[in-house]
């Protein structure tokens, strides 16, 4: 009698262990859409682009900034957002000095205009804080998403992972 309840025990914890793996490889698998086609076809630039990227983005990132006083602290965002867009600006223009193959240059080009709308609405932001005015900023930081998506869908499309903001 005690092996034939762990015998069910067994199956029951087998059967629902299976069940969790399949609802936990759903419910990874929407969370994760797929890569996108991609659209140029230069590993060339795609591999001096993810060693420029690996080097310079991670540094650029944004980091928790001590809570001091809310003016201090907005000071202090507004600083560090308008640093990181001039680091992205001249991450941008050494992108820009990668060779490219002729067939790939305007895919390129419009991926790195779309870095530059980027920083453009970054500055914005930053600007916006330091104006202290929420709604203001809140619009602002909206104009970011277009120029962010199209610069990750490009990024994810072409394997230049390195450059996903």
């Amino acid at each position: 009698m005690p092996n034939r309840i762990a015998a069910r025990r067994w199956r029951f914890a087998s059967v629902l262990l299976i069940v969790g793996i399949v609802l936990g490889a759903i419910a990874y698998n929407r969370g994760n859409s797929p890569r996108p086609a991609p659209t140029i076809n230069d590993q060339g630039f795609v591999a001096a682009a993810n060693r420029l990227c690996l080097k310079t983005l991670p540094g650029l990132r944004a980091t928790r900034i001590p809570v001091k006083s809310e003016d201090d602290r907005e000071a202090e965002t507004a600083a560090a957002i308008d640093s990181a867009s001039s680091g992205v600006d001249a991450l941008v223009v050494r992108l820009r000095s990668l060779e490219v193959t002729s067939a790939a240059a305007a895919e390129v080009d419009a991926w790195l205009e779309q870095w530059g709308a980027y920083t453009a609405a970054g500055r914005r932001y930053a600007a916006a804080i330091r104006r202290g005015d929420p709604r203001e900023y809140g619009r602002v930081d909206d104009e970011s998403v277009a120029p962010l998506n199209a610069i990750s869908r490009f990024s994810r499309g072409n394997r230049i992972d390195a450059c996903i903001p």
